[in-house]
């Protein structure tokens, strides 16, 4: 017969054996969160808004709601190209910046070194994504640089109706791939803002993600329809 002061033993034994599988999941669960609330608030740094680590800025999911839908990001997510500004570059603190680090379209200022850190998750997460600010080389830059001058020569022509079937296709395949890289960012955004509570802002997101989905599909048929003379035919806008 089992003595009661081995039964209040292993009762003891099975009451800290509980607790401390509690405290395991809970840490776990925990830094999940952290993480989560760390990659929304890269996420909402790259749409245009500062995250929840910037002064200026409420909890990250406001503060993107309220970016996303008025910044540049959303406008060419709607299948309008915007040429990168060729204005005079805005100097931000040299201590709080690298002189290599890439331009935030939004400031027309390099991101600080601190913002380059917030995107290192999402760079890893998407190397090939066009969209994540990411250091280049001097080659790169220039290569870049002629890539850019060409979409952007390429862009005029076809809106103006005389664009080269090679501009043309230059013109959508660039258009598609930057489609698909935001919807990459808008996929894994909604992901992050699953069960946040913000209906409104969950409905924003989706119905952003129907519509690059549909201009990515638009693309796709314009770049495959067969071209056989110069100009931009009425499939083009």
């Amino acid at each position: 017969m089992v003595s009661i002061r081995k039964l209040v033993f292993y009762s003891g034994i099975s009451i800290v054996l509980v607790v401390l599988v509690w405290i395991l999941f809970s840490s776990e669960d925990l830094s999940e969160k952290e993480k989560k609330s760390k990659e929304a608030d890269s996420v909402a740094l790259l749409l245009g808004g500062g995250g929840s680590s910037s002064s200026s800025s409420g909890s990250s999911g406001s503060k993107t709601s309220e970016s996303i839908f008025d910044s540049s990001f959303y406008k060419a997510g709607k299948g309008e190209y915007i040429e990168a500004e060729k204005g005079e570059q805005k100097e931000a603190d040299p201590d709080a910046a690298d002189a290599d680090n890439p331009i935030n379209p939004q400031t027309n200022k390099p991101y600080t070194n601190e913002e380059m850190e917030r995107f290192s998750q999402l760079r890893e997460r998407f190397p090939n994504n066009s969209l994540v600010p990411k250091k280049l080389s001097p080659a790169e830059k220039e290569a870049k640089k002629q890539e850019d001058n060409q979409v952007a020569e390429a862009a005029r022509n076809v809106y103006a109706r005389t664009a080269s079937p090679a501009q043309i296709r230059l013109y959508y395949n660039h258009m598609e791939k930057q489609t698909l890289d935001r919807m990459d960012i808008i996929n894994y955004l909604v992901d992050l803002q699953k069960g946040s509570g913000d209906e409104e802002t969950e409905k924003n997101y989706r119905t952003f993600r129907i519509l690059s989905k549909t201009n990515s599909n638009r693309f796709k048929r314009i770049r495959k329809t067969p071209f056989n003379k110069p100009g931009c035919r009425n499939l083009c806008l």
